[in-house]
């Protein structure tokens, strides 16, 4: 016989005891349970500020490129900039940008400046993620959904960089949220307020423009499956709908205004461009990598995940597709038909982009993603409750076989649930802290060699002039570096490309650093570095050992004496009448009043090119079609000078241009007045080149326009090129 006892009489109903599910009225649980849920909660809460905060300066290590523009954009806000629609980036939706402008102000123009508001974002994606899967499928559902959103990769990484995706998915989540609670509690407020958050959407991130998509999907979902909650609702859903619009009217007006600054957009429409021309498959390829982005394909960049590695593990995984499959069948439920249409509409701008898979573009449909997740798992709950329904075993006595199953499988469910958050979690720490955040390629995603450079010259003194050397330097390069100093308030000089040197004015010894992606051409190094001593290197190193940046202490003396005493005897002259040698040039000479030319030296010869004199060098090119290889000279006359390219044309007799090498590859904005530069030029001779006498002319001209800069002799223009010494081309 089994014993029975009764159960304990109701509490009292009280005001507002009651909550929404699926639109119906649900009881809430007993106070034991609620306080277990709050403490998991917390505990999710608590691993989500670790996942976001854990050496969150330096993980990434370094600062990408988008988070550097990101920042200027937020400084130009700061300085009055703001609009509906912000012009840098290839154009920048502004709402992170408001909020990151704050969090600059607040910690500074920095690396924590700069990420704490998508770190704060992320967090507070986590409680509405929870918040709106417990109202729509329960408790169970919302505390996996918010542990998914807590410690998986996916929101993880686009809460530790400060980028304006992750601010999409929680508007987002919070209009839903609104929306659905404003709806079952009939409170008009909360519905306007709703049509608030979505008109809000549209100034967070580019993919927020397919919810006019999802708001349509949803009203023929509506049609055919909710015909009696529409007519209930239709009132406060078009509400809802018209203070959307009269959000969002100020944006469409801008960018109706502003044409140009939908550049990034035109530039995304690969597949669909292939499929104008006739040609499905580019657009087939990205639907299908994009739907099996959670269990098979993945990332298709370094730049925010490990490429191929999916959303989601195996286990994980199969909850997704319980959770999928049970929003199906329950299809006409509208808490399901709004998660699967959320889902599918929200991964259309991977859909049609190329790159797919992409994560940042699919972000819209992070939170419906995990949100299915905790589906799966409130399914298996639920299953162990119809088998052990919790009212029976309250009337079982506790020691009964049927009672003692009942809550061990329950523990088991939990404990289940439990470990899959936190294999996750190592999951994460394993894959994104190690694995991807010191992979090479994100080492150069994110700059984390300037990085290095900036913890270096922070423990070092900063009485030495630094120079540091870079594949290409641009602005963004620049704030970068500055960004990630926290000491040091020295302004480096900038070589690109490893084919310039640079000499700081007044200095007998310099720093610099090399990193291992801009590597110094070996005959600029010898003859202007001689041998120097390696000072340190940093910490990361390649995966064959070498370091990611090398620090080499130059002593400028004797190596500068002697090749600058080199390169000024050698000839310059004027252009002469027909083409020919005019007067001898004394050095050095004046171009524009900015630069002034100190003197070449000839380095190499392809094999059959000689100087006119008949000399030839040793480390010549050996065979005809290689390089003509020359170093120019050049000082800096004032401070920042304008930038320039420096030529150097190879001329037969007749004056025609044979051959010519552009180039002055050093970030003229970081020079000081009386600056040297040493230029390497390589001209390519290639078959063609015919025997006979050529002459070499050198001149400057600006970049901006294209103006040659003119020699000026005693403050007068005299010509806009000089000639050297003509070199012979034999058979």
């Amino acid at each position: 016989m089994i014993e029975r006892r009764a159960p304990p009489p109701s509490p009292p109903r009280k005001p507002g005891g009651d909550q929404y599910r699926n639109g119906e009225r649900h009881r809430k649980p007993p106070f034991r349970w609620r306080g277990i849920r709050w403490c998991l909660l917390v505990g999710i809460l608590l691993l989500a500020a670790f996942f976001r905060l854990y050496r969150m300066p330096g993980l990434p290590w370094g600062l990408s490129q988008d988070e550097v523009v990101n920042a200027n954009i937020s400084l130009g806000v700061l300085a009055g900039e703001g609009a509906p629609f912000l012009a840098g980036g290839y154009g920048h939706e502004p709402l992170f940008h408001y909020f990151q402008a704050a969090t600059l102000t607040l910690f500074g123009d920095n690396v924590v400046g700069i990420r704490m508001p998508a770190v704060m974002a992320g967090m507070v994606l986590v409680a509405a993620s929870y918040t709106l899967i417990r109202q729509t499928f329960g408790p169970v559902a919302g505390l996996v959904t918010a542990a998914g959103v807590a410690v998986s990769w996916w929101p993880v990484v686009f809460s530790r960089v400060g980028i304006r995706a992750i601010t999409f998915p929680l508007c987002l989540t919070l209009a839903v949220n609104v929306l659905w609670r404003g709806l079952a509690c009939r409170r008009r407020v909360l519905v306007v307020v709703s049509g608030l958050l979505f008109g809000l959407a549209f100034y967070t991130y580019t993919a927020a423009w397919v919810l006019p998509v999802l708001a349509l999907a949803w009203l023929i979902y509506a049609l055919v499956c909710q015909r009696a909650r529409l007519r209930r609702h239709w009132r406060g859903l078009a509400g809802a709908g018209l203070v959307t619009v009269l959000v969002v009217v100020p944006l469409v007006l801008y960018l109706y205004a502003h044409p140009e600054l939908q550049e990034r957009v035109q530039q995304l429409e690969g597949p669909l461009v292939a499929l104008r021309q006739g040609d499905p498959g580019p657009l087939a390829q990205s639907v299908w990598t994009t739907l099996t982005m959670f269990s098979r394909s993945g990332e298709a960049r370094w730049t925010y995940g490990i490429p191929g590695r999916p959303i989601l593990d195996i286990l994980t995984g199969l909850l997704f597709y319980l959770g999928l499959t049970r929003c199906v069948v329950r299809a006409r439920q509208p808490a399901c038909g709004m998660i699967g249409l959320w889902l599918l509409v929200t991964l259309v701008p991977s859909m049609i982009t190329p790159d797919a898979p992409s994560s940042i573009r699919a972000i819209g449909a992070l939170p419906a993603a995990y949100g299915l997740v905790g589906v799966g798992a409130a399914w298996l709950w639920d299953h162990v409750d119809k088998k052990f329904p919790a009212d029976r075993m309250s009337s079982i006595r506790v020691r009964h076989p049927l009672a003692r199953r009942g809550h061990l499988a329950r523990a088991v469910l939990a404990a289940g649930l439990g470990l899959l958050a936190l294999g996750n979690a190592a999951r994460t720490f394993r894959d994104g802290f190690n694995t991807w955040a010191t992979h090479p390629e994100v080492y150069w995603l994110y700059k984390a060699h300037f990085a290095d450079i900036a913890t270096f010259l922070d423990s070092q003194p900063s009485s030495q002039p630094v120079v540091v050397f870079e594949e290409w330097v641009t602005p963004v390069d620049v704030d970068g570096l500055r960004r990630d100093m926290i000491r040091d308030e020295r302004q480096p000089r900038w070589a690109q490309a490893g084919c310039s040197f640079v000499w700081p004015a007044g200095a007998d010894r310099f720093t610099v650093a090399v990193p291992i992606y801009s590597p110094i051409d070996s005959d600029v190094w010898r003859r202007l570095a001689g041998d120097p001593p390696v000072m340190s290197t940093s910490a990361y190193r390649m995966p064959d050992g070498r370091p990611g940046v090398t620090f080499y202490a130059i002593d400028a003396e004797p190596h500068r004496f002697d090749f600058l005493t080199r390169a000024s005897v050698a000839p310059v002259a004027l252009p002469g009448l027909s083409g020919s040698l005019g007067q001898p040039v004394l050095l050095p000479a004046n171009f524009g009043g900015q630069y002034a030319f100190l003197g070449y030296e000839m380095i190499s010869t392809a094999d059959g090119c000689r100087h006119s004199d008949g000399a030839r060098h040793s480390d010549g090119a050996s065979a005809p079609g290689d390089e003509l290889r020359l170093i120019t000279v050049w000082r800096a006359m004032r401070d920042a000078p304008d930038p320039i390219n420096v030529f150097v044309h190879l001329l037969d007799e007749d004056g025609n241009l044979i051959a010519q090498h552009d180039g002055f590859d050093v970030w003229t904005a970081s020079l000081n007045r009386d600056d040297v530069v040493a230029q390497l030029h390589a001209i390519p001779l290639d078959a063609s080149v015919s025997p006979g006498r050529c002459r070499l002319q050198v001149g400057a001209y600006v970049r901006a326009n294209e103006t040659r800069l003119p020699v000026l002799i005693e403050g007068q223009a005299v010509t806009d090129r000089l000639w050297l010494a003509p070199v012979e081309v034999s058979p």
